[in-house]
């Protein structure tokens, strides 16, 4: 790496290095996530709310997979950032806010009252 480098681009490479030393190991990642009536299918990038398909944007996508991955668990606008978008985004993290908006009333049969994604003021948001 030639000089000068950001610390955020050091730690990316870092993480790339990681990634691939871990990738070694062999685990069987379950194609189909499911969350009470919503389905998310990684293999087809199909999410689908009670049978019935649901058209989302990349961006959407992602955010709905990391919510999937980890059900209960509190995720920040910056760690949501940083997976869906990249290290390299300059962006405002609002756009995660914004995003998060777009996803409600596409799953949601109430979006101002929530059901699947919660706001937990002051730390981020979480599914369930």
């Amino acid at each position: 790496m030639t000089k000068p480098f950001s610390l955020r681009e050091l730690i990316a490479r870092c993480r790339v290095l990681l990634r691939n030393y871990q990738g070694f190991v062999v685990k069987p990642k379950e194609q189909v996530l499911r969350f009470q009536d919503l389905a998310l299918d990684r293999q087809q990038c199909r999410v689908t709310l009670r049978g019935k398909e649901v058209t989302v944007s990349p961006k959407k996508f992602g955010l709905l997979e990391i919510f999937m991955k980890h059900p209960g668990q509190v995720r920040s606008r910056e760690d949501l950032l940083e997976q869906v978008w990249g290290l390299d985004f300059m962006g405002d993290s609002k756009t995660v806010d914004v995003h998060i908006r777009w996803l409600r009333e596409k799953i949601e049969t109430d979006p101002s009252s929530s059901q699947y994604i919660l706001t937990v003021r002051g730390f981020g948001y979480r599914l369930g």
